[in-house]
């Protein structure tokens, strides 16, 4: 409950902040290694240790909705993830391609030390620390 908790307030701080998108609560059962995307042998996993490029908010909303989840499995102290301009502070047009998304974590213990990105999306860590309700 209170990583369903943490997820909902997660959502709630990226809309305070202006990002754009957020990711849907996924079934616990999802969450099991062996039924996540990517860890079938056939299939790369989503996550790679690669930059990519910014993307359209369309695509980006896709492939947050669809691969999403498995940010959460893929590093640590993960706290909740968004979409955001490429650029802090910038305003794009949706139809530009100047979108990544955003991965909260709780510490900077779990930040990684190379660029990474989710089916080609950019992701950029920032340390929020833990989200709490009030």
């Amino acid at each position: 409950m209170r990583l369903a908790n943490a997820r909902g307030l997660a959502c709630l701080a990226v809309a305070l902040v202006g990002v754009l998108g957020c990711a849907e609560e996924q079934p616990e059962e999802s969450r099991d290694p062996a039924r996540i995307e990517g860890n079938d042998r056939s299939e790369q996993h989503p996550v790679a240790a690669i930059p990519g490029r910014p993307k359209d908010l369309a695509t980006v909303k896709k492939i947050q909705q669809r691969y999403g989840e498995q940010i959460f499995d893929a590093f640590d102290g993960v706290v909740g993830h968004g979409i955001g301009a490429a650029e802090p502070g910038s305003a794009p047009k949706p139809s530009e391609d100047a979108f990544i998304i955003v991965v909260y974590l709780e510490d900077s213990s779990g930040r990684p030390a190379e660029a990474h990105s989710l089916k080609g999306v950019p992701l950029r860590f920032t340390v929020t620390g833990e989200f709490r309700a009030y």
